[in-house]
């Protein structure tokens, strides 16, 4: 069973690797270069927001869990 979808992923790569779009017109190169350029940082700012409600969600909304586990580090009451 691994081998035969090992070999379906060999071929759905060897698939999507071999197809090429040759873009002609210098319109059509400057949409892609824009959406070559934006994609990867719509996607950061995704994955930062996203990280930021995790982020608020440990340390607190403005780190009063952090603020709590200091003071108690320092009075010597923290956990290891």
């Amino acid at each position: 069973m691994l081998s035969s979808l090992l070999s379906a992923h060999a071929r759905l790569k060897a698939r999507i690797h071999g197809t090429r779009f040759i873009i002609h017109s210098r319109s059509g190169r400057f949409a892609m270069g824009c959406l070559y350029l934006t994609a990867p940082c719509c996607a950061g700012y995704f994955v930062m927001n996203w990280t930021n409600g995790i982020a608020k969600g440990n340390l607190g909304q403005d780190g009063e869990i952090l603020k709590r586990t200091q003071q108690a580090a320092r009075r010597g009451g923290g956990r290891d």
